[in-house]
């Protein structure tokens, strides 16, 4: 039994500092302009992993990543200034252009929250045959949950 409890402890030790040098290894990267790592990073702080929680540097790091290329980044932003994170007030209009850049770029996700934006109203006007269009353009860009809207 106090091997188990040995073991247990030495694996939570080695999942976390393997946490804080993933997290070294990205802001190194993203430091040299890599605009995945600083997606990233901006994760890692949204999410908690391996740093406390942050939601100004998640913003920091995605809009990094956005700019240097990263959809997902430009899409993480999107979703968290649409949640009014880190005290940003929700400007609609700069959150569908995220959302839609993205999607012109072929990245999926960014195709289905326009999908999800024009079904709900949410930040446009409800539009139900725009919402359909991007669902079909997230389900064709391999997105799962824009194909169940589709059935």
């Amino acid at each position: 039994m106090r091997i188990w409890i040995f073991l247990c402890i030495v694996t939570v030790f080695l999942f976390a500092e393997s946490k804080e040098k993933l997290f070294a290894s990205y802001l190194y990267e993203c430091r040299h302009e890599s605009a995945n790592a600083c997606t990233e990073v901006g994760f890692m702080y949204d999410k908690a992993i391996g740093v406390p929680k942050d939601d100004y540097l998640a913003i920091e790091y995605y809009q990094k990543g956005c700019t240097l290329g990263d959809q997902r980044g430009c899409v993480n932003v999107g979703v968290m200034w649409e949640k009014e994170q880190a005290g940003r007030t929700r400007d609609k209009q700069a959150i569908m252009q995220l959302f839609d850049t993205a999607c012109q770029k072929a990245y999926g996700h960014g195709c289905y929250f326009l999908a999800i934006s024009y079904e709900q109203g949410r930040l446009t006007k409800k539009d139900i045959k725009q919402a359909y269009r991007y669902y079909n353009l997230a389900c064709a860009l391999e997105v799962k949950e824009a194909c169940k809207h589709l059935k």
